[in-house]
Protein backbone atom coordinates (compact mmCIF):
# COMPACT_ATOMS: atom_id res chain seq x y z
CA UNK A 1 0.00 0.00 0.00
CA UNK A 2 3.27 2.33 0.86
CA UNK A 3 4.27 1.69 -2.29
CA UNK A 4 1.21 3.12 -4.25
CA UNK A 5 0.75 6.18 -2.25
CA UNK A 6 4.51 6.37 -3.16
CA UNK A 7 3.37 6.28 -6.58
CA UNK A 8 0.34 8.29 -6.48
CA UNK A 9 2.77 10.89 -5.29
CA UNK A 10 5.29 11.10 -8.00
CA UNK A 11 2.18 10.98 -10.30
CA UNK A 12 0.75 14.24 -8.70
CA UNK A 13 4.40 15.52 -8.61
CA UNK A 14 4.57 15.38 -12.01
CA UNK A 15 1.68 16.12 -13.27
CA UNK A 16 2.08 19.46 -11.10
CA UNK A 17 5.09 19.93 -13.00
CA UNK A 18 3.51 19.59 -16.40
CA UNK A 19 1.17 22.21 -15.80
CA UNK A 20 3.85 24.31 -14.23
CA UNK A 21 5.87 24.10 -17.43
CA UNK A 22 3.19 25.14 -19.33
CA UNK A 23 1.85 28.05 -17.67
CA UNK A 24 5.80 29.34 -17.92
CA UNK A 25 6.05 28.23 -21.35
CA UNK A 26 2.83 30.49 -22.31
CA UNK A 27 4.08 33.21 -20.32
CA UNK A 28 7.35 32.84 -21.88
CA UNK A 29 5.84 32.94 -25.54
CA UNK A 30 3.38 35.99 -24.32
CA UNK A 31 6.69 37.81 -23.23
CA UNK A 32 8.74 37.30 -26.61
CA UNK A 33 5.59 38.64 -28.56
CA UNK A 34 5.81 41.30 -26.31
CA UNK A 35 9.63 42.38 -27.16
CA UNK A 36 8.61 41.85 -30.26
CA UNK A 37 6.22 44.72 -30.53
CA UNK A 38 8.28 46.95 -28.31
CA UNK A 39 11.68 46.26 -30.29
CA UNK A 40 9.47 47.19 -33.37
CA UNK A 41 8.33 50.25 -31.72
CA UNK A 42 12.04 51.39 -30.91
CA UNK A 43 12.79 50.41 -35.21
CA UNK A 44 9.72 51.57 -36.72
CA UNK A 45 9.83 55.41 -34.80
CA UNK A 46 13.66 55.44 -34.21
CA UNK A 47 13.53 55.70 -30.60
CA UNK A 48 17.19 54.61 -30.61
CA UNK A 49 17.87 57.79 -32.07
CA UNK A 50 16.64 59.21 -28.46
CA UNK A 51 18.61 56.57 -26.55
CA UNK A 52 21.95 57.75 -28.24
CA UNK A 53 22.35 55.57 -30.87
CA UNK A 54 22.57 56.10 -34.54
CA UNK A 55 21.16 53.35 -36.22
CA UNK A 56 19.07 50.49 -34.22
CA UNK A 57 21.94 47.49 -34.83
CA UNK A 58 24.17 50.02 -32.39
CA UNK A 59 21.09 50.25 -30.25
CA UNK A 60 20.71 46.20 -29.94
CA UNK A 61 24.53 45.41 -30.22
CA UNK A 62 25.17 48.12 -27.11
CA UNK A 63 22.46 48.05 -25.05
CA UNK A 64 21.63 45.09 -22.01
CA UNK A 65 19.37 43.28 -24.60
CA UNK A 66 21.36 40.05 -25.26
CA UNK A 67 19.84 39.72 -28.41
CA UNK A 68 21.25 38.97 -31.99
CA UNK A 69 21.29 41.36 -34.44
CA UNK A 70 19.45 39.03 -36.99
CA UNK A 71 17.42 37.83 -34.41
CA UNK A 72 16.09 41.41 -33.71
CA UNK A 73 15.51 42.05 -37.07
CA UNK A 74 13.46 39.06 -37.23
CA UNK A 75 11.56 40.15 -34.51
CA UNK A 76 10.87 42.94 -35.98
CA UNK A 77 9.80 41.50 -39.01
CA UNK A 78 7.16 39.37 -36.65
CA UNK A 79 5.77 42.29 -35.15
CA UNK A 80 5.27 44.68 -38.26
CA UNK A 81 3.49 41.54 -40.70
CA UNK A 82 1.15 40.56 -37.30
CA UNK A 83 0.03 43.55 -37.68
CA UNK A 84 -0.24 44.42 -40.91
CA UNK A 85 -1.95 41.08 -41.73
CA UNK A 86 -3.84 41.86 -38.52
CA UNK A 87 -3.00 38.25 -36.53
CA UNK A 88 -4.56 37.87 -32.44
CA UNK A 89 -2.30 37.71 -30.09
CA UNK A 90 -4.17 34.28 -29.00
CA UNK A 91 -3.29 33.03 -32.32
CA UNK A 92 0.50 33.29 -31.77
CA UNK A 93 0.77 32.44 -28.12
CA UNK A 94 -0.23 28.82 -29.34
CA UNK A 95 2.78 28.54 -31.73
CA UNK A 96 6.60 28.57 -30.46
CA UNK A 97 8.71 31.54 -31.28
CA UNK A 98 11.01 29.72 -33.58
CA UNK A 99 8.12 28.83 -36.11
CA UNK A 100 6.73 32.10 -35.06
CA UNK A 101 10.12 33.67 -37.13
CA UNK A 102 10.10 31.24 -39.76
CA UNK A 103 6.63 31.88 -40.96
CA UNK A 104 6.91 35.33 -40.60
CA UNK A 105 10.38 35.85 -42.99
CA UNK A 106 7.57 35.66 -45.80
CA UNK A 107 6.42 38.69 -46.98
CA UNK A 108 3.27 39.31 -46.32
CA UNK A 109 1.69 41.13 -49.59
CA UNK A 110 3.04 37.77 -52.00
CA UNK A 111 2.02 35.09 -48.97
CA UNK A 112 -0.28 36.20 -46.87
CA UNK A 113 -2.51 32.77 -47.47
CA UNK A 114 0.35 30.75 -46.74
CA UNK A 115 1.18 32.65 -43.44
CA UNK A 116 -2.95 32.08 -42.03
CA UNK A 117 -2.43 28.63 -43.68
CA UNK A 118 1.05 27.94 -41.41
CA UNK A 119 -0.81 30.17 -38.68
CA UNK A 120 -4.03 27.69 -38.92
CA UNK A 121 -1.49 24.58 -38.80
CA UNK A 122 -0.05 26.11 -34.88
CA UNK A 123 2.09 23.26 -33.51
CA UNK A 124 1.07 20.47 -35.67
CA UNK A 125 4.20 20.60 -38.07
CA UNK A 126 7.70 20.94 -36.61
CA UNK A 127 10.06 23.44 -37.06
CA UNK A 128 12.17 21.56 -39.38
CA UNK A 129 8.40 21.14 -41.69
CA UNK A 130 7.84 24.77 -40.93
CA UNK A 131 11.28 25.76 -42.70
CA UNK A 132 10.31 23.75 -45.79
CA UNK A 133 6.98 24.99 -46.29
CA UNK A 134 8.32 28.29 -45.76
CA UNK A 135 11.46 27.69 -47.97
CA UNK A 136 8.43 26.42 -50.78
CA UNK A 137 6.48 29.40 -51.07
CA UNK A 138 9.41 31.11 -51.43
CA UNK A 139 10.41 29.23 -54.27
CA UNK A 140 6.86 30.36 -55.90
CA UNK A 141 7.98 34.06 -56.15
CA UNK A 142 11.33 33.81 -57.54
CA UNK A 143 13.75 31.67 -55.55
CA UNK A 144 13.12 28.84 -58.60
CA UNK A 145 14.55 31.81 -60.91
CA UNK A 146 17.33 29.10 -62.59
CA UNK A 147 14.87 26.76 -63.74
CA UNK A 148 13.62 29.45 -66.46
CA UNK A 149 16.94 30.34 -67.50
CA UNK A 150 18.35 27.88 -70.21
CA UNK A 151 22.07 26.81 -68.41
CA UNK A 152 24.05 24.31 -67.93
CA UNK A 153 25.06 22.78 -64.84
CA UNK A 154 29.07 24.44 -65.50
CA UNK A 155 27.64 27.73 -65.32
CA UNK A 156 25.31 27.16 -63.17
CA UNK A 157 27.96 25.55 -60.58
CA UNK A 158 30.69 28.00 -61.63
CA UNK A 159 29.33 31.24 -62.37
CA UNK A 160 25.59 31.74 -60.88
CA UNK A 161 26.28 30.19 -57.15
CA UNK A 162 29.69 32.02 -56.19
CA UNK A 163 28.28 34.84 -57.58
CA UNK A 164 25.22 34.78 -55.43
CA UNK A 165 27.50 33.58 -52.46
CA UNK A 166 29.42 36.41 -52.78
CA UNK A 167 26.07 38.64 -52.91
CA UNK A 168 24.86 36.93 -49.55
CA UNK A 169 28.06 37.62 -48.14
CA UNK A 170 27.35 41.17 -48.71
CA UNK A 171 23.62 41.16 -47.02
CA UNK A 172 24.12 38.86 -44.21
CA UNK A 173 21.14 37.23 -42.92
CA UNK A 174 19.13 39.48 -43.59
CA UNK A 175 18.05 41.82 -45.99
CA UNK A 176 16.41 45.39 -44.82
CA UNK A 177 14.77 47.36 -47.36
CA UNK A 178 16.10 51.16 -46.45
CA UNK A 179 12.84 52.55 -48.56
CA UNK A 180 10.38 50.53 -46.94
CA UNK A 181 12.01 49.20 -44.02
CA UNK A 182 11.13 45.85 -45.18
CA UNK A 183 13.29 42.77 -43.08
CA UNK A 184 13.39 39.40 -45.23
CA UNK A 185 15.43 36.84 -45.89
CA UNK A 186 17.92 37.50 -49.31
CA UNK A 187 16.36 34.66 -51.42
CA UNK A 188 18.31 34.03 -54.94
CA UNK A 189 15.67 35.71 -56.80
CA UNK A 190 16.55 38.93 -54.80
CA UNK A 191 19.92 38.56 -54.78
CA UNK A 192 19.88 37.86 -58.31
CA UNK A 193 17.97 41.52 -58.70
CA UNK A 194 20.53 42.84 -56.61
CA UNK A 195 23.54 41.36 -58.92
CA UNK A 196 21.65 43.04 -62.51
CA UNK A 197 21.07 46.42 -60.78
CA UNK A 198 24.78 46.47 -59.52
CA UNK A 199 25.75 45.74 -63.04
CA UNK A 200 23.34 47.67 -64.55
CA UNK A 201 24.67 50.96 -62.45
CA UNK A 202 28.33 50.16 -62.91
CA UNK A 203 27.15 49.53 -67.19
CA UNK A 204 25.92 53.32 -66.75
CA UNK A 205 28.73 54.90 -65.20
CA UNK A 206 31.13 56.97 -67.55
CA UNK A 207 34.65 55.14 -68.35
CA UNK A 208 37.53 57.00 -67.54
Amino acid sequence: MEALTTVDQRIDKATGISERINQVKLKFIENFLELSHLLAEVYNNQYYDELGFDTFKEYVESSDLDINITAAYRMVNLANNSKLLDVPSETMAEIRPTKLLEIFSLNPDEHKETIHELLKEGDKNTVEEVKQKVKKAKGETGADVFYRFKVNEETSVGVIQPALDKAGKMFGDLFVNQATGEVFDPSPSTLFEMICADFNSSSNKPRA
